[in-house]
């Protein structure tokens, strides 16, 4: 019975530890199995990590190699800007003032550094080269503001200089200033000549030229020019006598013209022409300067017409005189 119960034991031990082998391979089987599937899927992620991480570290080194391009560009752009910009103002300054002058209180602003302080005071900008504008040009006066010419004096105290305005829709021309008066106003010809001049100080105007002028207003006072004379004849041998005297100089090779209203012909003329009788007018051409307010006369041998002879001995005819060209 005994033997029975032993051989049993055995027959149960022997089966337990038969099924506890069998679990123990298949613990290990699986084990293993879960080792195997972990391990391939832990070497899959880790190449795939490692593919990733290659990945990553190549763009990192494209955008290291991106951004060190782009510091050695930013930093050659920098030295460019530290070594052009500097020289390149300076440049830009003094052209700036070669062709502009700054002043701040007379002051003048000469170079670079004036340039660049951050607030400069300027109050006067005088331009030092020719300026040409090719399109309208348009200065605005009023009462207080006025286009002003000046000569080239370089004290304010000492220079001359015209104003202009337009004011109520008159065009005004100042030759008052505060320290120097502007003498005249002159207009040229195209040969250089003044054909008008305005004297502000005498309050003269002389329309012409300012030396011999046509028409001359003194102090608003025009006086014409005026040349009175008066002829008598003489007989055996006949002659007109002329005598005239003028208020103003007569220059030589002005043409005189006499209105006498007699009948007679020039016995010897000029060699030039002069003296001539025609249509009742007299013509002379002194070749000397006449002084203003000088009698002066001219013997002209004459033959009277033998038609109705308006001519005796001592007949006086007063006559007046004019200037032409010929």
């Amino acid at each position: 019975m005994i033997d029975k119960m032993n051989d049993f034991l055995l027959v149960f031990m022997g089966i337990f530890i038969l099924l506890l082998i069998f679990l123990v391979f298949l613990l290990l089987a699986y084990v293993y199995h879960t080792y195997t599937t972990y391990t391939i899927d832990i070497n899959k992620n880790l190449e795939t990590s490692e593919s990733n991480i290659n990945n990553t570290s190549n763009a990192f080194n494209k955008l290291q190699d991106s951004v060190i391009n782009e510091l050695a560009k930013v930093n050659k752009n920098q030295e460019t800007i530290v070594t052009t910009v500097p020289n390149n103002l300076i440049s830009f300054s003094s052209n700036i003032l070669s062709v502009f002058e700054l002043s701040s209180n007379n002051i003048k602003t000469y170079g670079y550094n004036d340039m660049i302080t951050p607030k400069l005071d300027i109050n006067t900008i005088n331009i030092v080269k020719p300026f040409t504008s090719y399109k309208t040009f348009t200065t605005i006066t009023d009462a207080n503001n006025f286009l002003n010419i000046c000569d080239n004096q370089t004290a304010a105290s000492s220079k001359s200089c015209i104003k202009m305005n337009i004011q109520d829709g008159n065009y005004n021309i100042y030759t008052s200033n505060a320290t120097a008066n502007i003498k005249s106003i002159n207009i040229y010809d195209s040969n250089n000549s003044i054909l008008a001049s305005f004297d502000t100080i005498r309050k003269n105007i002389s329309l012409g030229s300012n030396l011999d002028p046509a028409i001359s207003i003194v102090n608003n006072v025009y006086t014409p020019d005026i040349i009175v004379g008066k002829c008598t004849y003489t007989d055996d041998p006949t002659t007109l006598n002329l005598s005239y005297i003028s208020n103003f100089k007569i220059t030589p090779n002005k043409v005189i013209n006499f209105p006498i209203f007699n009948n007679f012909t020039i016995t010897t003329p000029g060699a030039n022409g002069y003296p001539s009788y025609n249509n009742a007018i007299l013509k002379i051409k002194p070749l000397n300067e006449i002084s203003p307010n000088t009698v002066t006369t001219v013997v002209i041998n004459i033959t009277k017409a033998a038609v109705n002879p308006l001519l005796t001995i001592l007949t006086e005819t007063s006559t007046n005189g004019y200037i032409t060209l010929s």
